[in-house]
């Protein structure tokens, strides 16, 4: 398994820790070299630096995700590529073949994998193609989330980058497990981290952990994208109980 950068690693910690509680166990900087099956059992060699581990498993599941499909002989076509995919101008457009347009992770763009991406990627390729180039591809502060045991979620800024920024930054942090929205449902662990710009009262980023943090996390969002400040989140009035209407004491 290799370490995230996009996640808190305060909350990366805790949920590893919770991982090894249900019996999970977590290498850390591993990548598979082989796998192979011997008598219905599965042997998976991992590379650490220079040591190989040999894993024995019942099952192996890939859960890393799948590359673009790329390798189509694409100078025959004149399509420049680079290391991420298709080299393309704000219009997602080829930019030495204008015939070709490219989205999601088949073009080498600042967008994150993420299925919305890739989403709001076609949404532009599909109105360029049909009314020419009129749409430019813009990213918004994305949210992403990762659905373990419990969700983790961020959105915006980690706390290096913000406190490297320049900016004055406050760091909320808190574990929220005896708070009742997390109670009444029996959960084992729940806990956020918030920064915020004192100087324009702005949230530049947010990082949960609970079974609750991939629909929270949109709320958190939002208010970066809108620039909603912390003054006016503390007026809004969520339905209870809910994870929502905790947001004010999270600020």
């Amino acid at each position: 398994m290799q370490q995230n950068q996009n996640f808190d690693i305060d909350l990366v910690d805790i949920l590893l820790e919770k991982s090894k509680e249900i019996g999970i166990q977590v290498h850390l900087q591993h990548s598979v070299e082989s796998i192979e099956k011997e008598q219905g059992k599965f042997h998976v060699y991992a590379r650490k630096k220079e040591d190989i581990t040999r894993f024995e498993a019942d099952i192996v599941i890939h859960g890393a995700g799948r590359g673009p499909a790329l390798d189509m002989n694409l100078e025959k076509g004149n399509i420049e590529r680079k290391k991420h995919g298709v080299h393309v101008n704000e219009y997602l457009q080829s930019v030495s073949n204008p015939n070709v347009y490219a989205a999601g992770d088949a073009a080498a763009t600042d967008g994150l994998p993420l299925t919305p991406v890739a989403s709001a990627d076609s949404h532009v390729v599909a109105s360029n193609l049909l009314k020419g180039n009129s749409k430019k591809i813009e990213y918004p502060v994305i949210p992403s989330a990762v659905f373990t045991v419990p969700k983790m979620a961020s959105v915006g800024m980690s706390e290096e980058e913000a406190k490297n920024s320049g900016r004055n930054i406050k760091v909320k942090q808190k574990n929220i497990s005896d708070w009742f929205t997390y109670k009444r449902t029996n959960e084992d662990f729940a806990a956020f981290k918030v920064l915020i710009d004192e100087d324009h009262d702005q949230i530049v980023g947010a990082h949960l952990i609970s079974n609750e943090a991939d629909e929270l996390i949109n709320h958190f969002a939002t208010a970066i994208r809108f620039g909603i400040s912390t003054k006016e989140l503390k007026q809004m009035i969520f339905a209870y109980p809910t994870a929502a209407s905790d947001i004010a004491h999270m600020l």
